[in-house]
């Protein structure tokens, strides 16, 4: 969806990003999109108010939580895993959102041509 908003200079809403579209209803999404050029000023703002607004609770709780393990664990197997998986998770949610900002950027850019 992100490649199509792209290409076609169009922002769906975050409703429009949750739906399954087969093609043909697809297709008629992006043509309406394109029909409406102040609409997706309007999305792309929301997002990027949204954006705005994300904090890094989850990110802080699970670093807390790990200082803690090796605090009382010590370094030892079940630290290490501990530190791997956590690891994966916040690598995962950090990226996820530093995509999303990249995403709005580039919007930002595309919508101004």
């Amino acid at each position: 969806m992100d490649s199509i908003e792209y290409k076609f200079g169009i922002c769906f809403s975050y409703a429009d990003l949750d739906k399954t579209y087969s093609v043909d209803k697809l297709t008629k999404k992006v043509i309406a999109r394109i029909k409406k050029g102040k609409g997706n000023n309007m999305i792309l703002k929301r997002r990027k108010e949204e954006n705005g607004k994300e904090k890094y609770y989850l990110e802080i709780v699970l670093l807390i939580i790990l200082a803690g393990l090796f605090y009382w664990l010590g370094i030892g197997w079940t630290t290490i895993l501990t530190s791997i998986f956590f690891g994966i998770i916040m690598y995962w949610i950090v990226s996820s959102k530093i995509y999303s900002l990249k995403h709005s950027k580039r919007m930002t850019e595309r919508l101004k041509k």
